[in-house]
């Protein structure tokens, strides 16, 4: 006689792993093509309007969140680097997500200073794109 436990590994194990074999090549269809580079942050860091930037390491699948968690995935990666803004030494870090229509990108919420609406400016290697409502 089979046990309960043998049973349910029975029943159950085919649908883990077809369900691991789903989530694994779901994944795999939204991969970047390829990772973020020193060069291409060092463009987006630019965009944001920081000068003379350099690099100093890129962590792919990471994720820094402003309260300070940290997560992350494979279209994500976190950059640190030094440059300068408006004259002055800054230390930047900045959170990088990618996706197929954007390549890789940041982002950041201002008000305009002429009306007061809420935009969102998504910045890329290719500059700075504004959207607002």
């Amino acid at each position: 006689m089979e046990s309960t436990k043998t049973k349910m590994m029975q029943k159950y194990l085919p649908i883990l792993l077809t369900l691991t074999l789903v989530i694994f090549s779901c994944n795999e269809n939204v991969k970047q093509e390829k990772g973020l580079g020193k060069e291409e942050a060092k463009q987006i860091f630019e965009a944001l309007g920081y000068e003379s930037v350099v690099v100093g390491a890129v962590v792919h699948g990471v994720v820094a969140f402003l309260d300070g968690a940290i997560g992350g995935s494979d279209n994500t990666a976190f950059a640190i680097a030094v440059g300068t803004q408006n004259g002055y030494n800054q230390e930047i870090k900045g959170t990088f997500l990618f996706n197929e229509e954007l390549g890789w990108f940041v982002w950041k919420y201002e008000k305009d200073g002429k009306t007061g609406k809420l935009q969102l400016n998504i910045f890329t290697k290719n500059g700075k794109q504004t959207i607002t409502n």
